[in-house]
């Protein structure tokens, strides 16, 4: 997967995919200080966005209205928060690094900006985050938030913080009201408890899309391919599910999959006529709703 931009300054890069490359002119940006002037002026959506679900798209309408031309980008830090304050806890991402991106490319994003989540960034007050990141470093000319968006030491800023400041600078505020689907808040917490309990089908109703997570084949045989599962991604529960299968010359092949716990992995069964899969290759597996 390739990236353009200022990707040399990128610490995840070797984590990125082969799978599906990234079409230029989508640019990864670690540190606002280095926003090239092109991005400058940009509608930038907030959030953690890990699995882009149908709450989250509804920010990207929303950034798409008031855009006019302007560059639209999308703010997630490395590593998840939850992951930073709890390293040693069970993996919940629904989407790697690699993937995430890859899907923001897809969606049709100018630019992804991926700071590195420290103590030092967790620290900074919700001010200093919109003055120094927003205002000065990134320029932007509007952000877009979900109404419960919080952000700054201990949590203390939100859309009305955003507001004040934002009127200050010269940059806009859009708040979008939160997502129900069938009377149920969209959010990544509930994708994540659809994909614990193995229910793909209510998973890919609320990301509006397949599931899909980045593999690595360990060996292949007439029997299938075994795969190494990612070890930050959520485990959804064990037993077979359909899935679609693309490697790294992003052919795809229908076929089956059985996820075993206990190794942390996953054996797949494509469909007739499949090539042979190369050891350490990188898969793509999407997950198909019954």
């Amino acid at each position: 997967m390739e990236c353009a931009g200022d990707t040399a300054l990128f610490p995840f890069r070797d984590t990125l995919s082969a799978a599906a490359p990234i079409q230029r002119p989508f640019e990864v940006l670690e540190s606002a200080d280095t926003t090239p002037d092109r991005l400058a002026g940009s509608v930038l959506l907030l959030g953690n966005f890990d699995g882009f679900h149908r709450g989250h798209a509804a920010l990207l309408d929303a950034a798409r209205q008031v855009a006019r031309g302007a560059p639209i980008g999308i703010m997630s830090v490395e590593p998840h928060p939850r992951q930073f304050f709890a390293p040693n806890a069970e993996a919940f991402r629904i989407t790697s690094v690699g993937t995430k991106l890859e899907a923001f490319a897809k969606l049709g994003f100018s630019f992804a900006f991926v700071p590195r989540f420290t103590h030092a960034f967790a620290a900074q007050s919700a001010a200093d985050f919109v003055e120094g990141t927003l205002a000065r470093g990134l320029r932007v000319s509007h952000v877009v938030a979900g109404a419960d968006f919080r952000f700054g030491h201990r949590r203390a800023g939100d859309v009305a913080v955003l507001r004040r400041i934002g009127g200050e600078r010269g940059f806009g505020v859009t708040e979008v009201a939160t997502f129900h689907q069938q009377d149920a808040v969209c959010s990544s917490s509930l994708v994540r408890q659809m994909l614990k309990v193995g229910d793909i089908a209510a998973a890919t109703v609320l990301l509006g899309a397949a599931w899909c997570v980045e593999v690595e084949a360990l060996r292949s045989d007439g029997y299938g391919i075994e795969v190494a599962w990612p070890a930050d991604v959520i485990l959804p529960a064990a037993g077979d599910y359909r899935v679609l299968i693309r490697g790294s010359d992003d052919r795809a092949s229908q076929g089956s999959g059985t996820l075993i716990h206990g190794r942390r992995g996953m054996h797949l069964r494509p469909g007739p006529g499949t090539a042979a899969i190369p050891r350490r290759d990188r898969l793509m597996i999407e997950f198909i709703a019954s």
